[in-house]
């Protein structure tokens, strides 16, 4: 069920009455040529050093802030689930170790995907990006731009490559159910910048949903821009400490029952934003994403 601003039915979310931010986001904007927009990257030493034939722009939207009614939310129906306290390990995990990581937290992102996500059967991490805040272009920063990490096409193209042949065509031809869930967390201290913004899939169509294709030397990729128009609603979770989990679903090969000219699939365009309105937005917020395949 698309997104409404009143709650004439069980479940939708009403953001009057809450904190609300006004800030700037990052969106979307076409290549000045009229090609297809494209990101490619040379250099996978330097992630984040490629170059687009496509820009931004920023429009300042209305953000409400999840905390405190986090129950509220949940990947199948908004695309993202806020998991308060949800992450204890006694003896602290070195993310600058991918063994370290690989040992201990992997297997942790793996439980918590499958207590928290209905029907999961299979979790297959494949790829870890650890993020510190930084006013400078460097790699491995927080992301501005609203995005989608896989689009459908560039989801099974991922299935095609990470799972046996037999897996992905089940997946393609519809008989195995595939999300992409990425379990975001911060490290080190609470978020006082960058957060992240999250829109409820709910308030998306499929205009808003721009196809990029992402090329790297060793593979080829589709991911999703995110396009203003108005009705899109944003979220962020203020004050996210190291014990919170987020969990963003990038995709699910399960289709919605949506007839009112909503997103086929449940995906969720998030980016980050600065919450100071003065240009003096610290640089302090470090951060931890899996993205999971997650089968069934």
């Amino acid at each position: 069920m698309p997104y409404k601003d009143k709650d004439s039915e069980a479940g939708d979310i009403r953001p009057m009455n809450r904190k609300v931010l006004l800030r700037s986001l990052c969106f979307y904007s076409p290549p000045p040529d009229g090609h297809q927009p494209r990101y490619m990257e040379t250099n996978l030493t330097q992630p984040g050093a490629g170059q687009r034939n496509y820009d931004h722009y920023r429009k300042i939207v209305p953000i409400y802030d999840i905390r405190n009614r986090e129950s509220s939310f949940d990947v199948a129906k908004n695309s993202f689930t806020p998991l308060p306290n949800a992450f204890h390990i006694s003896k602290a995990i070195s993310f600058d170790d991918e063994d370290d990581v690989r040992a201990r937290y992997l297997p942790e992102v793996e439980n918590i995907i499958f207590e928290n996500v209905k029907g999961s059967q299979k979790v297959l991490p494949y790829d870890v990006v650890i993020r510190k805040a930084s006013s400078v272009k460097v790699a491995h920063r927080q992301v501005n731009k609203l995005h989608v990490d896989q689009s459908p096409r560039g989801a099974y193209k991922r299935a095609t490559k990470h799972f046996p042949k037999a897996d992905s065509d089940a997946i393609i031809k519809g008989n195995l159910r595939l999300r992409i869930i990425n379990l975001w967390k911060p490290i080190y201290n609470i978020v006082h910048d960058h957060p992240l913004v999250f829109a409820d899939h709910r308030s998306l169509k499929p205009g808003d949903m721009i196809p990029v294709e992402q090329a790297y030397p060793d593979y080829v990729g589709e991911t999703y821009c995110g396009k203003y128009r108005p009705g899109q609603q944003f979220w962020y979770w203020s004050d996210m400490r190291t014990e919170d989990v987020l969990l963003l679903q990038c995709f699910d090969s399960q289709r919605t029952a949506d007839v009112d000219g909503g997103l086929e699939h449940v995906q969720c365009l998030h980016g980050s934003f600065e919450l100071d309105t003065d240009g003096l937005e610290p640089c302090d917020r470090a951060s931890v994403e899996v993205r999971c395949l997650v089968l069934g």
